[in-house]
C-alpha cells in the first residue's frame, strides 16, 4: 500500500491569519478576524483556493467559540468564482458558519467582484471597525436567542 501525503497548503496560495477579539462587555461576545492574502483563481481555476477559504473558516470556528466572524478580504485579489461562498455556508460541505452573524471587509481588489453577489457576503465594509460595530448587536441577538433556546 503507498500512502499520499496531503496538506491543506496544496489546494492554494492563499495566505490567511487569524484574531480574535472582544465585541461587547455584555455577555461578553467575541468574534473571529479571518483575514485571507493572495490571489483567488479566475473561475474553477478558484475551486481550490475556495475549498482552502471554507476549510480554513470550518476549522477556526470549530476552535475558537465566539458570537461573529469577520471574514477580512481586503488583501485578497478577486474577480469571479463560486467556490467562495461555501465559506459562507453557502456549499454542501459545512464552514460552520451556520447562524452566526458575519461581515465582509473588501477593498479594491475584491470589490467588484463581491458586489455581483452582495446577498451573500453583505454586509460589507472598508474598515474593521465598522464590520465589528455593526457585529456587536447581531452577536448580542445570536446569544441571547442561543440562551433563550436553553430555557
Amino acid at each position: 500500500m503507498q500512502l499520499t501525503e496531503h496538506h491543506f497548503t496544496d489546494l492554494s496560495n492563499i495566505k490567511y491569519r487569524i484574531f480574535s477579539c472582544d465585541i461587547s462587555d455584555e455577555r461578553k461576545a467575541s468574534a473571529l478576524v479571518i483575514r485571507f492574502i493572495g490571489n483567488y483563481g479566475y473561475g474553477s481555476d478558484g475551486n481550490g483556493d475556495g475549498q482552502f477559504m471554507r476549510t480554513i473558516t470550518l476549522c477556526a470556528l470549530s476552535l475558537w467559540d465566539v458570537e461573529a466572524v469577520v471574514f477580512d478580504l481586503r488583501d485578497l485579489t478577486y474577480e469571479w468564482g463560486n467556490t467562495i461562498w461555501g465559506m459562507y455556508g453557502r456549499s454542501i460541505y459545512p464552514s460552520g458558519i451556520d447562524d452566526l452573524p458575519y461581515a465582509t471587509i473588501v477593498s479594491d481588489r475584491c470589490r467588484a467582484g463581491f458586489e455581483s453577489c452582495e446577498s451573500i457576503v453583505a454586509p460589507m465594509f472598508e474598515d474593521l471597525d465598522l464590520a465589528i460595530e455593526n457585529l456587536r448587536p447581531r452577536a448580542q441577538a445570536y446569544l441571547a436567542k442561543l440562551w433563550s433556546d436553553d430555557e
